[in-house]
């Protein structure tokens, strides 16, 4: 026996696929937020007034003794620190709003103005931010000059109450000169007055449009995993084997034709990817050979079963073997209306054969296709679960299984009625379309449940919609050879020995039961 290689790839690796496919699948967002966001700021700095900074400087003096030691240094240094901290007071801020009459409150003020020591030296940079240049450099200057006057008023203070101590307490005035010395360090004097800016300070605009195209880009990552994480649609093969344990024989690419494809091109790829599937169908009847009549269901309505099983059918017949197609949904038939057979209430269908109002053979209606035929539903009983309960409706089924190699019944949803059960109790194996755009996780974790208590001999599900880049097997390697103009048939042979491959070998007698399923 063959060992049958892994077919999936290592975990890292298939984590990267799905991240990436994640990517993909919500580029838009990605792309779009950083947009947004850049934009935003764009138009926002493009309103802004431009703003103009002037700047007065500040000197704190020394001791006015002849010399000037080290500590007088520090001393100054300490005081123009402690000095960064006062010029902002409330104080100082309402008497320059009073004096230019300025249209702000000390809170607005406060804002514009900010003092900072220059290092470790005794100078003092007072900066003002406003829309008009003149009027900051006014404010500037007159911050300044009304702090040094509000500081020095201090200090005479200081001084004069220092001087009475010590008329009080009969002081040397050797003493009182002491102190006043002391006072003097700190005093403070303009050194260089502001002027009038000639130009707004430059904007950061590039910087911040960056740092919001990125803060969008990555915005736009996080909430694109996290719809993703709230998507709860099975999207990939993996997902459907992880949640249903079932093998996945096939995935379909999405198409948007729903009819038939008997006038597609042998090269199209939705006809291969039919194929490969039934390739799959027969590849999993390792006991026996490949099942002859063939039930498609899906868990609920508008998932494509009907359309798989036209085109499955189409697949089949095209290769040159003979196929009768069996609408057994008797409450929404619908393969009539595909193949353009006309009125349903006017065919002969299933219905009419199981009353025994007509023969297999008035029931068959002959398609494009020479080796396909079709059998409508013909008229819909009120109790369709009852009719295909019957014995009359088994040996129908193994009438049919007579007449043609290979016998399709398209049925209801699974999560609808119990018809699927039924049928696939007569059939050889159930098919179970799962929708990429439209299929729940729970509803198919539900329609899963219910089809398998038919124990039908072979199960398994199809990936209706599939894009080529979700598919890491099935759809790179035929989505490389049907879109090139160029592509050689031994491209498409090397795609299709590597899924054999996949499958674990070339002879399906061979196989162990996993190689049944497909990627």
């Amino acid at each position: 026996m063959l060992e049958t290689p892994n077919v999936h790839e290592n975990a890292d690796s298939i984590d990267v696929r799905r991240y990436i496919a994640v990517l993909q699948r919500w580029w838009w967002i990605i792309l779009v937020l950083p947009a947004v966001a850049g934009g935003f700021v764009y138009l926002s700095s493009r309103a802004e007034r431009p703003v103009y900074v002037a700047t007065t400087t500040l000197v704190v003096q020394e001791s006015q003794g002849a010399v000037i030691t080290a500590s007088d240094l520090n001393l100054s240094s300490m005081m123009a620190s402690t000095y960064t901290r006062i010029v902002t007071t409330t104080p100082v801020l309402e008497q320059v709003i009073a004096e230019l009459e300025l249209p702000y409150t000390p809170q607005l003020l406060r804002s514009k103005v900010s003092a900072s020591a220059v290092g470790s030296s005794q100078l003092i940079n007072i900066a003002v931010h406003d829309g008009d240049a003149s009027r900051a450099a006014k404010i500037a200057n007159r911050v300044a000059d009304v702090f040094i006057t509000k500081t020095q008023a201090d200090r005479l203070a200081d001084i004069a109450r220092l001087q009475a101590v010590a008329r009080s307490q009969g002081l040397e005035d050797t003493q009182v000169l002491v102190q006043a010395q002391l006072l003097a360090v700190g005093s403070l004097r303009v050194l260089e007055p502001a002027v009038v800016p000639l130009s707004p300070v430059q904007s950061s605009t590039s910087r911040n449009i960056l740092l919001a195209i990125i803060a969008g880009m990555v915005a736009g990552v996080v909430l694109a995993f996290g719809l993703d994480y709230l998507d709860d649609r099975v999207k990939t093969p993996e997902q459907l084997r992880a949640l249903t344990g079932l093998p996945t024989f096939g995935s379909v690419p999405l198409s948007k034709k729903e009819t038939p494809l008997w006038g597609e091109s042998v090269r199209n790829m939705p006809i291969e990817a039919y194929k490969f599937l039934r390739t799959n169908l027969e590849l999993a009847a390792l006991d026996s050979v490949g099942p002859k009549t063939i039930v498609v269901t899906s868990a609920g309505p508008r998932e494509g079963k009907s359309t798989t099983a036209a085109n499955l059918a189409t697949a089949i017949a095209r290769e040159g073997n003979t196929v009768i197609l069996i609408d057994t949904d008797l409450h929404r038939p619908s393969l009539h209306r595909m193949f353009d057979l006309g009125n349903q209430r006017d065919l002969v269908g299933v219905t009419n054969v199981l009353m025994g109002k007509a023969g297999i053979e008035g029931a068959e209606h002959q398609t494009r296709i020479p080796s396909l035929r079709i059998i409508p539903s013909g008229p819909l009983p009120p109790e369709p679960s009852r009719v295909l309960r019957s014995e009359a409706m088994r040996q129908f089924v193994e009438t049919v299984k007579g007449r043609a190699d290979f016998v399709i019944f398209d049925s209801p949803p699974l999560l609808a009625v119990s018809d699927p059960i039924i049928l696939a109790t007569l059939t050889d194996a159930a098919l179970l379309v799962v929708d990429r755009q439209n299929t729940r996780r729970r509803p198919l974790a539900h329609a899963v449940e219910n089809l398998l208590q038919a124990k039908p001999r072979i199960v398994g599900a199809v990936m209706n919609k599939t894009v080529h880049r979700e598919d890491s097997y099935y759809g790179y390697y035929y989505y490389r050879y049907y879109t090139s103009d160029d592509g050689q048939r031994t491209r498409h042979r090397r795609g299709r020995n590597v899924v054999t491959r996949l499958l674990g070998g070339h002879d399906r007698h061979k196989h162990t039961p996993e190689a049944g399923e497909s990627s």
